[in-house]
């Protein structure tokens, strides 16, 4: 079964600035029962994106791919 990361993206669209929303969206990841290499993946694309909403996007296409929902992020 998934881990509810429902709090965990609410802070991500909740955050204000891009770099709040970084540092949301890595707790996130970290939260998750990803594979290590998953996290250091998405690490490392948290890093590179310059867009608040991009970021707002991947924390709900992370939320999703993680309930089976088959989300390519």
């Amino acid at each position: 079964m998934a881990k509810d990361l429902t709090n965990e993206v609410t802070a991500v669209c909740a955050a204000r600035s891009l770099e709040a929303k970084k540092i949301a969206m890595k707790a996130l990841i970290e939260s998750s029962h990803a594979k290590k290499e998953t996290k250091k993946l998405f690490n490392v694309k948290v890093d590179m994106i310059q867009s608040a909403s991009k970021l707002d996007k991947m924390a709900t296409d992370y939320l999703l791919s993680g309930e089976g929902m088959k989300v390519k992020c």
